[in-house]
């Protein structure tokens, strides 16, 4: 029992002196993933790093739905507004659904055609209740324009033209 205690120690006090040494870890940026390695050979360190970079500025649908799902917050409160008679008086924000049965991306070039859900969460005046629903758009049609597709600045949308749709599913308390 007692050797059992002290090899179980001893691989405890490795792990933890391990964690220090920072031998191995993996960092994950919207693009390139780094992997930054440290070498020991006696008392000689070497460092070195390995950035692989496949995708730079390239844009996918995934940056799409991020882009519309943070656009379309006005939007929503708008709808939200106008379908249940309430004025929002503070609009937490957008939980989206990117895996859902509902989501539709479609690209063409630099052109996307969303459809998806958003869960947006909010207040509204004469109630302490946090509330949200479930509210699907479609037709949302974003341009990629160049650059960090991570940059929302670099993404355009013709609100006044668009034909964005939305369909709530049922507004419910959240918080009480």
């Amino acid at each position: 029992m007692f050797k059992r205690l002290v090899g179980l120690l001893t691989i405890s006090l490795f792990g933890f002196a391990m964690s220090f040494t920072g031998c191995s870890k993996e960092k994950t940026i919207m693009g390139p993933t780094e992997y930054d390695t440290l070498v020991t050979h006696d008392t000689v360190v070497v460092h070195d790093t390995v950035t692989v970079i496949d995708s730079v500025n390239k844009v996918c649908s995934m940056h799409a739905y991020a882009v519309a799902t943070a656009s379309l917050d006005p939007e929503i409160i708008a709808y939200l507004e106008q379908t249940y008679t309430i004025t929002v008086t503070d609009f937490i924000g957008n939980y989206s659904g990117f895996n859902s049965s509902a989501t539709e991306i479609k690209q063409n070039g630099n052109v996307f055609t969303i459809a998806g859900v958003c869960i947006p969460l909010f207040y509204f005046r004469g109630s302490s209740d946090q509330y949200f629903d479930v509210v699907e758009f479609s037709d949302l049609v974003l341009t990629y324009n160049g650059g960090d597709p991570s940059d929302f600045d670099n993404w355009s949308g013709d609100w006044a033209s668009s034909s964005v749709t939305f369909k709530s599913h049922a507004m419910k308390v959240l918080v009480k």
